[in-house]
């Protein structure tokens, strides 16, 4: 270690019995946190080291910034803080098991998991959302090991302390014995003051430069000494930031360490780049050559980090250093980076793509993210609505009040306390008429928990309001359906579509501030400009925000679009008469028109003042039979004995363009409890096209849930249990989810089959065979418009015959569900040689209880022909397995890319329950048999384990001469 200021300290030690107390302190601390920061690789595996020799380190940088005549200078009190804070620094590091184990439950390390989760650059956000308190202990049993589980848990338990070490660094230097275990004296032979003033210093290492200012610049030190914590915090920053060279990671460490993060590898990076290193009391040099992207801009940060410290340090070294005679820092010389092999362009950082916040709305608007400027006014009475129910939750969790009203779920009287309490005002009049256009002011008033100031620092950057943790963690505690949609962040910035400024008056519920904010449009001169003034006269303002804006429209536009459901646009089309009118509001009248469609569905109520006349929309959607399962709200609409229909999705209230389909029953679908960012395009009008199948699912899931429980409400509707279980029935085969069936009314609905037979789907079921003749109209049936009917049904003979593209709910869980369960057997024949002249081909498989797979002759043919066609598009086709040829059957997850046999005879659904086959030959040609990587590769995807190679073999041989014989007569 550095060896000059510890023998000034002893020097004055020696000369005065007064300070012998601090050399005595110094020697115990030298040899007891020396061992104490050994456990420190503990909980930072994966870090450079921080033991001794780093404190040593920054001790022996200081000794050259200051040189041994400012050495010398310096109170015997100063150089103890010196040895001391340099030791003690980092000692937060070192942490015990039971702290680890009582922070894991604690508010402190959920909070700091939640700003990793909502944080997407983090280098550990995808652990930190897989073990979230909710999904921790299914993330474990997913794991590829145990052992993974412990390195990720490790690593998220680094970052949470890493953040919260110096604070904790103070806390130990304070009473180390009570935190660490640490048995460094603490006793009336040194203040207790002291140890107060050495965990400031030590902890401010880790601190802004402001923090540092607020330290004292003088306090009494032992006997006749003065200390100046300011100063030696100051001198602690510079030799931490300045321990930068390449001995400060250990290759055994690293290797037990495991997997480095990204952090690591580039802090390792920086310093395995130092070559040229000069640091005396004149002049700071250093010069890094990195091999690495991430070396280069961590070295980059770090040199900038030095520079910005040593600027600060020097405007205020008046106020920093205890004797002018000690002279000034160092001159910052040459901090010189190279990446070798690559080109820098402004010599100073890695290039890379940025996007140009200025462009940011037209991008929006040019790449359609709002089909018009007026949905963004949706956007704000989303803004207002997610307040005033954050406000809403806030006032009934927190308050002690005894008027406080139930929010666990909606209902008619929570609509009612909504309505009554909270409701958002909507003002939109003339401000100014001119020749060719009209000036009209939007206000838009709500009783939120309005801005405070930490909140408005979300407003400057678009995106970011996804950080505001505070806001998380609130949210986090409320039910699904009253969580506020708080989506992208760019909900308020894209009114700057309609107008170049914003007005904001607004109060905060939680500190009661109030403020006038002006935002103008980043696009334009205004340049993205924030204007905030406190309101003095605040206890006159209530709680919640009021924004305006005033937007221009032409009197007559050139053209413009409108919804048929827009009657006042098509009230004023049809009053408008070219000879007489000189105005025609169509942009504003949009705009009432995207109010009233948003508080249609918003569960918080609206009043519109529109020239004076005021619109009250409370229809509301929180009612008494209000259900919810996994996060999704479910309402039956409607119901049908045959038909399908697209439910509508909501999101938080407000009907997305993307619905999904249902046969026999309609219902609406509320999307509570999904982040919009994970699930919605950022316009929010449509699921994004990654999440609709996931999505899909629950919503499905959800479906099933309501009908299973709410038995009285589907009756109530029309859905009987025979419409309940063909609902089931068609989710188990779109989503093949057993558990959809286990709960079904009925394991045969009895639904009609054909009107005009008055046949029924229980009926045929009990038939002891069915024969289903699917049929394809003929080229002259199609000229003649003489289409074949959807269904015909013959008792007798107990056929169907139903023709191609046949849409109806109950012929597809019959056929694809019904028939397979109750008649395993199939017998396929195949024919494009009909008497009927309206019929080109007939597919007719016949279903029989046996089970047994048959084909005849003219399917062998048939397979023939498609080998020879040229339609093939892979090398092998895949066909149902014939009982004959059983040993030939596959799993058939083994099947990847392949052409399937059925798919060429109109459809594959109807048999799908089948075991499949792979044929012998490749397209083209069928007279060249392949068997031998053929063989091998059948009887490792075998569906039988007890076949064999040779009766695979066998079985490939009786099947081709079956199907030579049939094919190639001789």
């Amino acid at each position: 270690m550095g060896s000059l200021i510890r023998n000034r300290l002893e020097e004055l030690c020696s000369k005065d019995p007064g300070l012998n107390v601090l050399w005595a302190q110094w020697i115990f601390d030298e040899k007891l946190v020396s061992k104490a920061l050994q456990n420190i690789s503990q909980t930072f595996p994966h870090y450079s080291i921080h033991d001794d020799s780093h404190s040593n380190q920054i001790i022996t940088n200081i000794e050259r910034l200051l040189g041994e005549e400012n050495i010398c200078l310096l109170s015997a009190t100063d150089l103890w803080l010196i040895l001391e804070s340099a030791y003690y620094h980092d000692i937060g590091m070192v942490v015990p098991f039971d702290e680890i184990e009582a922070d894991w439950e604690s508010d402190g390390f959920q909070e700091f998991i939640r700003e990793v989760q909502v944080d997407d650059s983090h280098e550990l956000n995808e652990i930190a959302v897989k073990y979230s308190d909710k999904k921790f202990v299914d993330s474990m049993k997913a794991a590829s090991s145990l052992v993974t589980v412990c390195y990720e848990v490790k690593l998220l338990q680094a970052e949470f302390y890493r953040k919260k070490h110096a604070s904790r660094s103070e806390v130990i230097a304070i009473n180390p014995f009570k935190e660490i275990s640490l048995t460094s004296p603490r006793n009336e032979l040194l203040p207790a003051r002291l140890f107060k003033i050495l965990g400031k210093v030590s902890s401010h290492h880790g601190l802004s430069f402001e923090d540092v200012m607020k330290l004292p610049k003088m306090q009494v030190g032992v006997g006749n000494d003065e200390m100046h914590p300011r100063y030696i915090a100051c001198l602690l920053r510079l030799g931490d930031l300045l321990d930068l060279d390449n001995n400060r990671f250990c290759p055994v460490m690293q290797r037990t360490a495991g997997c480095l993060p990204k952090s690591t590898k580039a802090h390792m990076d920086k310093h395995m780049a130092i070559e040229e290193f000069v640091l005396n009391t004149n002049r700071i040099d250093v010069f890094a050559n990195c091999e690495t992207y991430e070396g280069y801009n961590a070295t980059a940060s770090w040199f900038q980090y030095l520079k910005e410290e040593i600027s600060k340090q020097m405007m205020n070294w008046d106020e920093i250093v205890p004797n002018k005679k000690m002279g000034l820092l160092p001159t910052v010389g040459n901090l010189d980076i190279k990446l070798k092999d690559y080109e820098i362009l402004d010599g100073n950082h890695v290039p890379r793509f940025e996007v140009d916040s200025e462009k940011m709305l037209d991008l929006m608007q040019g790449a359609g993210l709002y089909k018009d400027s007026f949905q963004s006014i949706r956007e704000l009475l989303q803004n207002a609505v997610d307040a005033t129910l954050l406000r809403i939750w806030c006032e009934n969790s927190l308050s002690q009040q005894s008027n406080t009203i139930d929010l666990t779920t909606p209902s008619e009287k929570t609509a009612h306390y909504i309505k009554t309490n909270y409701f958002i005002e909507v003002e939109i009049k003339l401000a100014e008429e001119r020749d060719e256009s009209v000036l009209w002011k939007v206000v838009i008033r709500d009783r939120g928990v309005g801005f405070d100031k930490g909140s408005i620092k979300y407003l400057q950057k678009m995106g970011s309001s996804s950080r505001n943790i505070q806001k998380h963690k609130l949210i986090d505690e409320m039910p699904s359906w009253l969580k506020p949609s708080g989506a992208f962040g760019i909900g308020l910035h894209s009114i700057f579509m309609l107008t170049d400024k914003i007005e904001l008056k607004t109060k905060g519920f939680f500190d009661e501030e109030a403020f006038e904010l002006v935002l103008e449009n980043p696009s334009n001169d205004g340049r993205g400009n924030i204007f905030i003034r406190n309101i003095d006269k605040k206890y006159s303002q209530q709680v919640g925000t009021e924004l305006s804006f005033t937007y221009q429209s032409p009197k007559v536009p050139g053209g413009f679009r409108y919804s048929a459901d827009n009657k006042r646009i098509i009230s004023e089309m049809e009053s408008f008469d070219l000879t007489k009118s000189n105005s025609l509001h169509i942009d504003t009248l949009n705009i009432i028109h995207e109010v009233k469609s948003f508080f249609k569905q918003s569960p918080v109520s609206g009043v519109l003042n529109f020239n004076n006349q005021e619109h009250i929309y409370d229809e509301g959607v929180l009612k008494d039979d209000f259900f919810e399962s996994g996060g999704i709200g479910v309402e039956l609409l409607n119901v049908s004995s045959d038909d399908e229909f697209q439910s509508p999705i909501l999101f938080k209230g407000q009907k997305l363009e993307t619905s999904i389909e249902t046969a026999f029953l309609a219902f609406r679908f509320d999307l509570h409890d999904y982040k919009a960012t994970d699930i919605l395009e950022i316009n929010r009008n449509k699921i994004k096209n990654k999440a609709q199948e996931r999505v899909f699912e629950d919503i499905y899931k959800a479906a099933v849930e309501f009908v299973l429980i709410n038995q009285e409400i589907c009756l109530s509707k029309g859905a009987s249990d025979d419409l309940v279980s063909a609902f089931l029935i068609n989710a188990h085969l779109e989503y093949k989810d057993q558990n959809f069936l286990s709960n079904a009314p009925k394991a045969v609905p009895d639904l009609t089959f054909s009107q005009e037979d008055d046949v029924k789907t229980a009926d045929i079921i009990s038939w002891d065979q069915v024969t289903l003749k699917y049929r394809k109209e003929s080229d002259q049936a199609k000229r003649e418009r003489q289409g074949l009917p959807w269904f015909e049904v013959d008792k007798d003979n107990k056929v169907i015959l139903t023709k191609l593209y046949t849409r109806s709910p109950v012929f597809n869980i019959f056929t694809e569900y019904l028939l397979p369960k109750h008649f395993p057997g199939v017998e396929l024949d195949y024919s494009d040689q009909i008497e009927n002249e309206m019929v080109d081909s007939e597919l007719s498989i016949t279903y029989r209880k046996s089970d047994t797979c048959i084909y005849n002759d003219s399917i062998y043919r048939k397979i023939n022909e498609i080998c020879k066609s040229g339609y093939l598009r892979w090398a092998r086709m895949v066909c149902i397995c014939p009982t004959e040829f059983k040993e030939l059957q596959v799993k058939k997850n083994s099947l990847t890319y392949a052409d399937y046999f059925e798919n060429f005879i109109h459809r594959s659904k109807y048999v799908s329950h089948r075991e499949r086959m792979v044929l012998p030959f490749t397209q083209g040609d069928d007279t060249k048999i392949q068997l031998e990587n053929l063989v091998e590769w059948v009887y490792e995807n075998r569906l039988d384990s007890n076949t064999t190679k040779e009766s695979i073999i066998a079985a490939y041989e009786r099947f081709m001469s079956k199907y030579n014989e049939i094919n190639y007569p001789k």
